[in-house]
């Protein structure tokens, strides 16, 4: 992907991910959309884990 975006003439600029509130993100999630997708979330590992590994894969 990133031969692509430079062959095609563009400069790539990689960013990190901003750092996360896990509290607010789950307090977000419940209120929009109930607290099963939260409950969901957490249990599979929780979002600061795939938050986590997004962005070192990014580093």
């Amino acid at each position: 992907m990133v031969e692509q975006i430079q062959e095609a003439g563009a400069k790539l600029l990689p960013l990190t991910l901003l750092p996360l509130d896990p509290v607010r993100y789950y307090r977000h999630l419940s209120m929009r959309f109930g607290t099963s997708i939260a409950h969901w979330i957490a249990c599979c590992v929780g979002i600061e884990c795939w938050h986590n590994r997004y962005d070192e894969a990014l580093r």
